[in-house]
Formats: structure tokens, C-alpha cells, sequence
């Protein structure tokens, strides 16, 4: 059996130009796959990271080609096995296919952007917010690095596609579940944190507090010695806090600002308090968790992130090398996979939701006495189509002897429960592996299963701010002011994707499992490595940039005619900017150099702000498309669903909710192969309803003796 790297001897020939198509080479390179590069590429410190194990070569016939532009028609005559990935602002066909855009289009076009980094702002005239870096950008490239392994079990030459617009609006999915409620709308208030996660200030920087349940409020306020106020019935329950939170919040804030950020993370931490630090890249260097699990590496003379995942060969064994299907249907390549999944909320489940929509079969391990949190909205609806629901009740041994059986006739199992759970249940991977040697299994947590830190309590939106994202996510110059919107669990549910699609493809070359330990805060570094990077060089601690670009001039949110309208715009050449002099009738600034744009850039946003206010932003960002400038209406989710553009690319789906109650909008799989969108016919499952079916089919069980499971609540 071979011990190499799930994507082995894939030969990839990347001739991306910009960050995402370029990071989905990096990815592919590190999952084993012999990335080569044509050309040189920056000696930018971002470069060297994203090409890192990259050669320089242009190799006769590759198996993926990765472009964004710069692909001739000879490439794609010349390699008609290959499979072909193109990575576009708006796509390859529709309305928008040949707008220009970037990060900060991608961004506000895709919906994340208006209500960033909260929907509470302290003015309606502070801008919606483009992600840190180049975020936006790398997430786009862990898409494409997605549908490159998609063509491969594809099993012959195909063309894939990625839009940026559709991959960060994919991601989106805690803003777009709430059009349920209304429309989203930005709120005044001098306080965007809130009793769910609040940002407080230390005497040494920032800590990020969730004490979500009651018994972690009593806790905290252990941890601050139990002072006075905390007996006011006002503050009594969460409810009650929330009411009154801004004085909750000055009350937590004048005592924390005497104390040490680091300090009060162990404390808390040592009561079982959801409790981190708003780390910086010196904090994270500094990380012996980080350092336990050997996340940054040395290359190319300089300390970069390192893969966000730890790869574990299956065991020896006798099975044969599968024979690989020469071709597959284009849309449904996992056709025959058996994924048995025991994750829940958010994670897990949009991962599934991936290989559902692939042809795989998910069966759901939920319980009676603990279901997802995800039934309680339309989220159980939007991430579980086509899914298989049963239940079991993990306490009762039998019950976790039924998972076993069950594994042993899968061939993936997912799981993001706290470190340490699968083990006492007997359902770890050493234990499945046992049974089942070719197994693919994937578990995914917040730090990490190894490591000193691994068993912290820890949610997504805290791993925001442990990791520099949140405090990134602010308006220059403002302190920040909230956990940043949903961004980690998505970007860990496309990377896990991307995992197990690389697994599945070396599963069925070489009959060979495997297990991956995937860190949630890891992957939100290497999908942010300029902090990393500045620090390392030139010990520089990266500020917030809001909408602006650290090259380009301008760029920026500004805002238009109408009700909290806002158009995002970015000049990247001289001859862009003299033509955008020409629609501001302003031919005194026309002979204005870049370094002289960037210095002058508050007086150049003040003009473009003035003419912005007078149009619409619709009309504004198709008046400068067509000069060649890049720009875009900053959407809001509910916009999305009648936009024509995503309409004619077929990216809005509508989903049958469980209690009849109407087809809802929900947002489709953010990629195509030769024009077809991957998709689920089949509705979201009710809680235990494929009980009959495994247990009774896919198991084996008699009548008599499910009946028995079921009237014991083992099958519960």
C-alpha cells in the first residue's frame, strides 16, 4: 500500500496570476500534488508563501490546470485530458462575466460585506467593511482547490469553474439564514459586542469572552472574584443582560481593564470559561499550542503557516488497489461513497452538505436527547438536503457498537465533537481503523486534537479572535468591536471538503485510508499569513485597513444614493484612474502618480464620495465596468436572491422546509463542472427518519430486534 500523500502523482500546472488561483496550487502542492509554475513569480513575501513547494516548469501533460485569465486557447487544445479550473470575479458566463474585480469586489458583491464586521454600527455613515487582507481571495482559492479534485474523480478532461462573488456569498451562510427574519439591516449602537461574545479591554491589549450558558456566567464572574452588581436582578439571566447591556458591559470592561489579557484567558479558561485573547501575530508565534503541533515552517528563509491539518496513514492491510473508474457522472462523482456523519452545527454539516450535493450518501448520527442545534431554523433545512437522519443514543454501549457496524460498511466518518469524546465512546480512529483499515476519516476542531491547549473551550467566532481576525476586521483607527461575522466555520467546512475529496481520490487508487486532525484556528492563519509574514521580516504589527488596499489607490465603500447604499470601487493603473478623473470632471488630478493618490487618499475619497451621493450604486458600478474599473453595489444577502446575474448562472436554489410551510431561497454549491451546477433533488431528513432503512437494510437487524432497540432508546 502506498504511504505517500493523498494527491501523489497529480501533476499540476498553475498559471494563476492573483492570490486565489495561486493559493489553490499552494494547497494542492501541500496534499502532495507536483505543482509547477511557468514563469517567475514576486519576490513578495506573500508570493514566497503562496508558491512555496511549487517548481518552476511547464509540464507536457498535467492532470489540472489552474488559471485566471492568462490561459491562452493552445493550453486548452493541447490538454484536452486535463482537467481545467478558471477562477473569475463574476464566473465565465452571465450578465457580469467580464467585470473586473478583487478582494474588496468579491467581498461587497457577495453580501458578506454590508453587514461586516457586525450589523451594529456606531454610524450609518461608517462604510460596510472589506475582510482582512486578502481573506476573500484565499477563501475563493480553497473553492477552486475544491473543484480541481472534483474534475479529477471526474475521471477525465472537464472544465471547471469558480466565481469569487458565488464562493464568498457560499460562505455567507449565517447572514443569508437570517433573511427568514426580514431583510438585513444595520443597526446604530455604540456597543456591537454583545453578551454571545463580548470584546473587553485589558490593561495589555483585548480578550473575548462567550460565557453562552448560565453556569459560564457564574463562572465568569468567579473569575472576576464575584463582585457586587452581578446580584442586580437586572442582570439576572441572559435575557435580562442583553436588556441592560450596555452597563453590563462598562461594568465588565472597568475591571478588565486593570488586568492582563493573557492572564484572564487562563483564569477563565481554568473554570471552563469560553475565554481567548485577541491574539497578534507575536501571540501566535509565541502559541505553545501552535508550536506543539508544529503549524509554522521555515522555507524559503522565512517562517510562514504550515499545512492547518495533521495527515495519519491508515494501517497495513491486505486489501487490493481499487480499480479506478475511467469516467463518472460529471456532477456526481461520489456515487456509491458512504459518509457516516456525527458532526453538527455549522462545520461539519456545510462539509457534508458538499459531498451530498456529489452524489455521496450522509448518514447523520444525531439523538433524541441532543439534537443539532441547526433544527431550531432554516439552517437544518439549507445544510442538510439529500441527507440521511438516525439516531442513536452514544451512552448506551450497544448503540455505539451499531455506529461501529455501520462504519464498517462506510467508507468516511466526520466528526467535530471536543476532543477526547470519540475516544471514550470507542469510536476514534485507532478503534475504526481496526475494523475498517481503508476508512477515510476526517475530525475537526478548534485547535486541534493534540497539543496542550486541545481541550479549551473554545467557539468558531473566539478562534476569530484568537487568531488576529477580529482585530483586523475594524475601521482604522477604531478599537475592534466584535468577532467579525461567521467566518471560521465556513472556511474550515470548504477546507475538510477539500481533505476528503483528496482522500477519496487516493482511497480509490490504493485502497489506502487515512485520518486528518483539522484545526479551525490554523486554517484561519494560513488563510491569513500577512500578519505572519510582516512580523517575521520587520516585526510589524499590521494595522486594520478597512476597504483600503496596501498597493492600489483608491480604493474604498463609498456611499451612494438611497437607504444605507454603498458602491465599492478599486483603481489599479494609472490609465483606470485617469479615466476615472474623466467621469468625476476633475482633469486637475488626472496627472496624480500612485504614490501621489496614496498620500492624497482622504482628499481623493471626499471627491469620489460627493459624485457617489448623487447616483445609485447599481448605476454607478456599471458606469465604471464599463470604463474598465473595477467595482460593484455593496450587496445585501437578500439582494442576492433576485439578482440576474447569479439567476442565469443558476446559484440560488430553493429548499422545501420541513414544516410545509413554503420553498425558501437557500444558495447553491459554489463551483460548476462544464456549466452544470452540483445540486440535491432530495429534501432535508426529519429527525430519525432513515432509522428503518439503515438499521433494518443497510444493518441487517430483524424486525424483533429493532424493535427492541427502539423500545430501549438505544436507537434514540
Amino acid at each position: 500500500m502506498s504511504r505517500l500523500e493523498p494527491l501523489s502523482g497529480v501533476i499540476v500546472l498553475d498559471l494563476a496570476s492573483a492570490v486565489a488561483g495561486a493559493y489553490a496550487g499552494k494547497l494542492l502542492a501541500d496534499l502532495g500534488a507536483g505543482v509547477f509554475k511557468p514563469a517567475e513569480s514576486s519576490d513578495e513575501p506573500l508570493w514566497r508563501y503562496l508558491n512555496a513547494g511549487k517548481r518552476k516548469g511547464e509540464p507536457a501533460e498535467p492532470d489540472i490546470i489552474l488559471e485566471d485569465g492568462v490561459m491562452d486557447a493552445s493550453h486548452a487544445r493541447s490538454n484536452d485530458r486535463a482537467v481545467v479550473v478558471s477562477v473569475r470575479p463574476f464566473g465565465t458566463f452571465g450578465p457580469r462575466a467580464n467585470w473586473s474585480g478583487n478582494d474588496l469586489i468579491a467581498f461587497h458583491s457577495s453580501g458578506f460585506a454590508y453587514a461586516f464586521p457586525a450589523p451594529q454600527v456606531e454610524s450609518l455613515d461608517l462604510p460596510p467593511l472589506n475582510a482582512p487582507t486578502y481573506a476573500a481571495d484565499f477563501l475563493a482559492g480553497q473553492v477552486a482547490a475544491v473543484a480541481a479534485v472534483h474534475g479529477l474523480l471526474v475521471g477525465r478532461g472537464c472544465h471547471l469553474e469558480v466565481s469569487e462573488q458565488e464562493a464568498l456569498a457560499a460562505a455567507n451562510h449565517s447572514q443569508f439564514n437570517r433573511l427568514s427574519q426580514g431583510p438585513t439591516q444595520r443597526i446604530v449602537s455604540d456597543r456591537p459586542s454583545n453578551s454571545l461574545v463580548a470584546l473587553l479591554p485589558c490593561s495589555d491589549g483585548w480578550v473575548a469572552i462567550s460565557p453562552r450558558e448560565e453556569h459560564q456566567w457564574a463562572r465568569w464572574l468567579e473569575v472576576m472574584g464575584n463582585p457586587e452588581w452581578a446580584a442586580d436582578p437586572r442582570f439576572a439571566d441572559r435575557v435580562s443582560r442583553d436588556r441592560h447591556w450596555p452597563e453590563v458591559y462598562d461594568l465588565l470592561a472597568g475591571w478588565t481593564r486593570q488586568q492582563r489579557k493573557m492572564e484572564l484567558f487562563e483564569a477563565a479558561q481554568a473554570l471552563r470559561v469560553a475565554c481567548f485573547p485577541l491574539g497578534t501575530a507575536a501571540d501566535l508565534l509565541d502559541s505553545p499550542q501552535l508550536a506543539a503541533r508544529e503549524f509554522f515552517v521555515d522555507s524559503d528563509g522565512l517562517r510562514m503557516p504550515g499545512r492547518p491539518y495533521r495527515f495519519r496513514n491508515g494501517p497495513e492491510h491486505s486489501g487490493s488497489q481499487c480499480e479506478r473508474q475511467t469516467e463518472l457522472d460529471l456532477t456526481k462523482p461520489l456515487t456509491g461513497v458512504r459518509v457516516v456523519d456525527f458532526s453538527w452545527v455549522m462545520t461539519g454539516p456545510i462539509c457534508t452538505r458538499y459531498l451530498a450535493a456529489l452524489g455521496a450518501e450522509i448518514i447523520k448520527i444525531e439523538s433524541s436527547t441532543r439534537p443539532d442545534l441547526s433544527h431550531r431554523d432554516h439552517s437544518w433545512e439549507e445544510l442538510n438536503p439529500g441527507k440521511r437522519s438516525i439516531t442513536l443514543n452514544l451512552k448506551d454501549a450497544r448503540a455505539r457498537d451499531l455506529a461501529r457496524r455501520l462504519i464498517a460498511v462506510s467508507d468516511v466518518v466526520i466528526e467535530n465533537f471536543s476532543s477526547g469524546v470519540m475516544k471514550r465512546l470507542e469510536l476514534d480512529y485507532p478503534t475504526l481503523a481496526s475494523v475498517k483499515p481503508d476508512l477515510i476519516m476526517a475530525s475537526s476542531s478548534a485547535l486541534g486534537r493534540t497539543g496542550p491547549q486541545r481541550d479549551l473551550v473554545a467557539y468558531g467566532t473566539l478562534i476569530q479572535c484568537f487568531t488576529g481576525w477580529a482585530a483586523l476586521s475594524a475601521h482604522p483607527g477604531n478599537d475592534p468591536q466584535s468577532s467579525a461575522g461567521v467566518w471560521t466555520d465556513p472556511l474550515t467546512a470548504i477546507f475538510e471538503t477539500l481533505l476528503i475529496l483528496a482522500a477519496i481520490w487516493r482511497q480509490r487508487a490504493s485502497a489506502a485510508g487515512g485520518y486528518f486532525d483539522l484545526s479551525m484556528a490554523e486554517t484561519t492563519i494560513a488563510a491569513l499569513p500577512e500578519p505572519i509574514l510582516a512580523w517575521c521580516l520587520d516585526r510589524e504589527i499590521l494595522a486594520a485597513r478597512g476597504n483600503r488596499h496596501p498597493v492600489f489607490a483608491p480604493q474604498g465603500c463609498y456611499k451612494t444614493q438611497g437607504d444605507d447604499s454603498w458602491l465599492a470601487l478599486s483603481v489599479q493603473s494609472d490609465s483606470q484612474w485617469q479615466r476615472l478623473c474623466d467621469l468625476l470632471d476633475r482633469s486637475d488630478l488626472r496627472a496624480l502618480s500612485l504614490a501621489e493618490r496614496r498620500t492624497r487618499h482622504d482628499d481623493i475619497d471626499a471627491v469620489i464620495s460627493a459624485w457617489a451621493l448623487q447616483r445609485p450604486a447599481n448605476k454607478l458600478a456599471e458606469l465604471l465596468q464599463c470604463q474598465g474599473i473595477a467595482a460593484c453595489a455593496t450587496a445585501r444577502p437578500d439582494e442576492l436572491v433576485t439578482d440576474e446575474h447569479l439567476a442565469e448562472r443558476h446559484f440560488i436554489t430553493e429548499i422545501e422546509p420541513l414544516d410545509g410551510s413554503g420553498t425558501f431561497k437557500a444558495l447553491g454549491v459554489p463551483w460548476l463542472i462544464d456549466r452544470c451546477r452540483p445540486q440535491t433533488a432530495s429534501p432535508p431528513p426529519r429527525l430519525g427518519q432513515d432509522n428503518d432503512f439503515v438499521f433494518k437494510t443497510v444493518l441487517g437487524l430483524s424486525r424483533d430486534e429493532y424493535d427492541l432497540l427502539v423500545r430501549e432508546q438505544v436507537i434514540y
